[in-house]
């Protein structure tokens, strides 16, 4: 597997373990876990990277093939 599928699912295992504590958190106390909502906005951004990643290197592929 390429490292772009790794970084894809390494940015949705971030979003989902700090994003849910984050949600779970907020619905019980009212409280915004600062770390948590920090992390969860870089998994955010480093899914957006790889997925931009990913489409120019399959635009590339298919101008070399």
């Amino acid at each position: 597997m390429k490292i772009n599928t790794y970084l894809i699912r390494l940015s949705f295992s971030i979003m989902i373990i700090f994003g849910g504590t984050l949600a779970i958190v907020y619905i019980k106390t009212g409280d915004l876990l600062g770390y948590h909502l920090i992390a969860t906005c870089a998994g955010v951004v480093l899914l957006l990277t790889s997925w931009l990643w990913r489409s120019r290197n399959k635009v590339k592929e298919g101008e070399m093939a």
